[in-house]
């Protein structure tokens, strides 16, 4: 969508934000589109706030605009990603984080979390939220290995 990921947010704020644009474009740029799978169906926005419940239940997922066919792996790395932010139930990060994080080090992976962490941080920037800023770098720190 327009406005959607917008990098020159990440140039512009500071040199932190831009050196790690400049590693994701560099990435992007050097990965075969082989790499990455695509036979899935892939919510694409898939994190919590799309996720309805009740009384402790999935019943519905909402926000379906973006999906597309691609590797499911992704919603996971987004659920697992997202979940970072947020108060979970014990044992629920972990288990996220192994189904999504456990190859860390393949390039479809690291694609993902490319991908996320310029959307987890342009909309911060974007909205002034500098605290929500600082956070996403931290974890792009901690965990893209591009």
């Amino acid at each position: 969508g327009d406005g959607y990921s917008v990098h020159s947010s990440l140039y512009d704020f500071d040199s932190r934000t831009r050196t790690l644009v400049e590693r994701i474009e560099r990435f992007g740029s050097a990965i075969e589109p082989r790499e990455i799978p695509g036979t899935d169906i892939v919510h694409w926005d898939f994190h919590p706030g799309s996720l309805l419940t009740e009384e402790g239940s999935l019943v519905a997922v909402v926000d379906t605009d973006f999906a597309m066919i691609g590797d499911a792996t992704f919603d996971l790395v987004a659920l697992a990603l997202t979940s970072l932010s947020l108060r979970c139930e014990p044992g629920v990060r972990a288990r996220l984080s192994s189904y999504a994080l456990d190859y860390l080090d393949s390039a479809p992976t690291q694609a993902y979390l490319a991908h996320l962490f310029l959307r987890l941080i342009d909309w911060p920037i974007r909205r002034g939220r500098l605290h929500e800023v600082e956070f996403w770098l931290s974890k792009a720190d901690e965990l893209l290995l591009i």
